[in-house]
């Protein structure tokens, strides 16, 4: 016999070659068509929807331009993506807005929307962040 398993194996008559050969290799080829059933299967198929990706411009005002050097920035986030998650998602880009994300203002196609407000994003949508303003 020739593994670790040999004891057992040998207890009940059964040749170690034969169960590789007959029931082991058989699997691995087929875990190919295995992983295409699941791939294909209308499950995976409805979250792999869900995730599809999409570019963004996020517009940069006033204290948010000065702490990232920049006015806009190209995101490629998912297409449905709450607004808390895309900030989450620009501040690992730029760190430097942690500290004043929680008192922006931000608006999708020039329209206000609320922190945990899912956005459905298409492709060249304008997200812009507005710090809080006074009047006078």
């Amino acid at each position: 016999c020739c593994c670790c398993c040999c004891d057992f194996f040998c207890a009940i008559n059964v040749n170690c070659n034969n169960l590789f050969l007959e029931y082991i290799f058989p699997f691995f080829l087929s875990l190919p068509r295995i992983f295409k059933l699941i791939i294909d299967s209308p499950f995976v198929r409805f979250y792999l929807v869900q995730l599809k990706m999409v570019n963004i411009n996020v517009l940069l005002f006033a204290g948010c331009r000065e702490l990232t050097g920049t006015s806009s920035v190209v995101m490629n986030v998912p297409q449905e993506i709450t607004t808390d998650s895309l900030l989450e998602e620009l501040v690992k880009l730029y760190p430097s807005l942690e500290d004043s994300v929680s008192t922006l203002m931000v608006a999708h196609n020039e329209e206000y929307v609320d922190m945990d407000t899912p956005l459905k994003l298409n492709e060249n949508d304008d997200v812009a962040l507005l710090p809080p303003m006074s009047g006078g």
